[in-house]
């Protein structure tokens, strides 16, 4: 019996303590009947042995008594701290709503405030834009009276200019029909006198018409015998002006080829310029077009082009160049040409005696035949090795190429003009 006490005792000290902690916003409700009905379920064999052994003898009645009421009289205190603490905490939370509820009211009384100030500040500015609303119209319709003031006087302007030119267009009118009546007038003039001067010019075509066939048929038979002449003595002339420019031309290309070659200290530059007249002077189209280049000052230009021999020395300073510039890498700088300075000296210094290494770039490569081909006095194929070229070794090789190019064009041009020597002597003899 004293464990069913025990037992309802607990449970309701843990409903207290469950209702206490759920509802700390809540209002506490009472303990009922049907919340203590739910721990009488227990069998009573159970309640008896809860919580000690079956073998152990039960304790005194007193004992489970004073257990009991010690038991009870802890739960009632601790019920009691906690109802204080929640009536304390309930008493602060209403202390807290209150202040919140004065707080609340006082922002509504100054929103109120402020609302009132927003509306007169509204009023005031409303006040304030109908007056510049005002003010602005007046300005509007000052200024378009000014502009249909100003309108209307153009185009009284406009009128009197329009009357003005009307009045002039009607003289000029006039004037023409003055004119027209005038000419028409001389016409008829004119036309009479044309039509005597028609009866007399057919009279004098006439005359001398007759005058013509007689003297013309006297002319026919000089004409026949001084033809014959001027035909003799044009051949001749021709042939003898032929023949000099001929010898000219030989004479020339000869002096040409020694001065380039240095073998003649006569500068080539006069006979350079004394190509396109001779060629002139044969009227031979091809030579003409070929000389073309010389003419002006370009003459003095081809006067100092290289030899073969100053071609191939200076070329080998270019390779170097040209290998050089292809093995700097971009953004690299002085340190980047003096490793590609380096690299060069490795990769074509071997290159120079005729034998191509086998690891060597392509740009050292090319210029490894150009200069081959240049040893064996092959310009041409060394000017087509070289254009191979692309990037830094093109811009390095590019002032060697355009000498060379201008070499072998001088060449082609020598050896047509003595093409057309040999032709030309031929055909005198």
């Amino acid at each position: 019996m004293l464990g069913k006490v025990l037992c309802r005792a607990a449970a309701h000290a843990r409903l207290l303590t469950v209702s206490i902690s759920h509802g700390t916003d809540e209002k506490l409700h009472p303990v009922t009947r049907e919340d203590l009905r739910r721990f009488d379920t227990l069998p009573p064999s159970e309640s008896d042995s809860w919580g000690k052994p079956d073998s152990s003898p039960p304790p005194p009645a007193e004992q489970q008594a004073e257990a009991a009421a010690q038991m009870l009289a802890e739960a009632t205190t601790e019920l009691t701290a906690k109802i204080a603490r929640l009536r304390a905490e309930l008493e602060a939370r209403a202390a807290v709503d209150d202040e919140a509820w004065r707080v609340q009211q006082a922002v509504q009384r100054q929103e109120e405030a402020d609302s009132m100030k927003m509306l007169a500040l509204l009023r005031e500015q409303d006040d304030a834009f109908a007056f510049q609303l005002s003010e602005a119209t007046a300005d509007v319709e000052a200024a378009v009276l000014r502009r249909m003031r100003e309108e209307q006087a153009a185009l009284e302007a406009e009128y009197v200019e329009a009357m003005q030119q009307m009045a002039q267009q009607h003289e000029a009118v006039l004037a023409e029909v003055r004119a027209a009546a005038e000419a028409e007038k001389e016409a008829a003039v004119a036309e009479s006198v044309a039509l005597a001067e028609a009866r007399m010019q057919l009279e004098l075509d006439t005359a001398v018409a007759e005058e013509r066939a007689r003297a013309g048929a006297k002319l026919a038979a000089l004409d026949l015998e001084v033809s014959a002449l001027a035909a003799v003595l044009s051949h001749d002339s021709q042939y003898k002006l032929t023949s000099h420019a001929t010898h000219q031309l030989s004479a020339t290309v000869l002096g040409i080829e020694e001065s380039l070659t240095r073998r003649s200290m006569v500068p080539s530059a006069k006979a350079l310029r004394a190509l396109p007249t001779l060629a002139a002077a044969l009227k031979d189209e091809l030579l003409i077009e070929a000389t073309a280049p010389l003419a002006g000052k370009g003459a003095d230009r081809y006067a100092q082009v290289p030899t073969l021999a100053q071609l191939s020395k200076r070329f080998v300073d270019v390779a170097s160049a040209g290998c050089t510039a292809s093995l700097v890498p971009e953004g690299t700088g002085m340190w980047g040409y003096a490793l590609a300075q380096v690299a060069s000296l490795l990769t074509v210094g071997g290159s120079r005696g005729g034998s191509t290494p086998l690891n060597v770039s392509d740009t050292a490569l090319i210029f490894s035949r150009a200069s081959e081909a240049l040893e064996q006095g092959a310009l041409l194929e060394a000017v087509s090795e070289v254009r191979k070229l692309h990037g830094p070794p093109a811009s390095a090789a590019r002032g060697w190429l355009e000498a060379a190019e201008e070499r072998l064009l001088l060449e082609q041009i020598l050896t047509i003009a003595k093409a057309e020597s040999a032709i030309a002597m031929a055909a005198l003899s």
